[in-house]
């Protein structure tokens, strides 16, 4: 009865193997594409962004790729951290015209607000002052953004 088990255990091992080494092994005109996620520091042809809003009321900017089997992207135009406003759009010309490309940065959001040169609220890590560091991503572009009408339209479905 073991010596089955085994048999069972080695043919199905053969099989995994089998479809994993021809799934690997096709030339990339023949393997399917899947939708997938923006890769960061990539260009991609943008056909239409606008502003929308989740279910929770923030507004983010939904950016529909000209490639459909990536999916939509949602980015925040600005963000607020410790007091500090952060544009996370940035126009770049050396882009080609419609085009994007998402980027992660640590932005030093510093150490706290300041009042007549004296610093409060410090972050401090093992007694000695740290440098908050937060990662942000930054949105570079090469169109216009056109105006929109109020009130945002809901988002689309939302992402897994």
């Amino acid at each position: 009865m073991n010596r089955g088990w085994i048999a069972l255990g080695a043919v199905t091992s053969f099989i995994v193997f089998a479809l994993l080494i021809s799934t690997f092994t096709r030339t990339p005109a023949l393997a399917p594409r899947l939708v997938t996620d923006v890769q960061l520091g990539t260009v991609y042809q943008v056909g239409h962004t606008f502003k929308c809003v989740l279910a929770t009321g923030e507004e983010v900017r939904d950016w529909h790729l000209l490639d459909r089997w990536i999916k939509n992207q949602l980015s925040i135009d600005t963000y607020e951290v410790d007091g500090r406003t952060f544009s996370a759009l940035r126009l770049d010309p050396t882009l080609p015209k419609g085009h994007v490309r998402f980027r992660k940065e640590l932005v030093n959001v510093g150490t706290g607000p300041s009042l007549e040169g004296h610093d409060y609220m410090k972050t401090i890590v093992n007694g000695r002052e740290a440098t908050v560091e937060r990662e942000i991503l930054f949105v570079e572009y090469n169109g216009t953004l056109e105006p929109q009408a109020r009130p945002l339209p809901a988002c689309g479905t939302p992402r897994g």
